[in-house]
């Protein structure tokens, strides 16, 4: 059964350079039928991959609907860089159906396909402990 954790991002040395596992991180957002709703998403992503190079490869976006790739294509294609840790992050801000069931009934299939795969459902974003900071930071801009 994956595992479920809350990332701490303050790793001061890069695993990747001290020769573990392969670490792969897929950004997994709801997903548009309208294009550039679901650039957002990539762009995140993207800006991720830069600031985390030394952490994580690779960095990946993944939608659960109307726009590709899916979460399964994702965690394929990064079995196929050679990731066999692979964090999900669930970028929901509520624990909807998506978070409690789709996401995990996704990684229980994988799981099940990829034995020698780890996979973590990191907790989603409205959950997470700086998310009261990150909101009081962009209101402050504000006043």
């Amino acid at each position: 059964m994956c595992r479920h954790i809350e990332f701490n991002f303050s790793h001061k040395t890069s695993a990747i350079n001290q020769g573990a596992e392969v670490k792969g991180l897929i950004i997994t957002a709801h997903g548009s039928r309208k294009p550039d709703s679901n650039k957002g998403i990539i762009e995140i992503a993207q800006k991720f991959s830069d600031i985390a190079q030394d952490h994580f490869f690779p960095v990946q976006y993944a939608f659960l609907e109307f726009a590709r790739p899916n979460l399964e294509q994702a965690i394929e294609d990064m079995i196929k860089k050679g990731s066999r840790q692979i964090l999900i992050f669930p970028f929901f801000l509520g624990a909807g159906s998506h978070v409690t069931k789709d996401i995990p009934d996704i990684l229980s299939k994988m799981e099940t396909k990829y034995p020698d795969i780890q996979f973590t459902a990191m907790t989603h974003l409205g959950a997470a402990d700086k998310i009261n900071e990150l909101i009081f930071a962009e209101a402050v801009k504000y006043i």
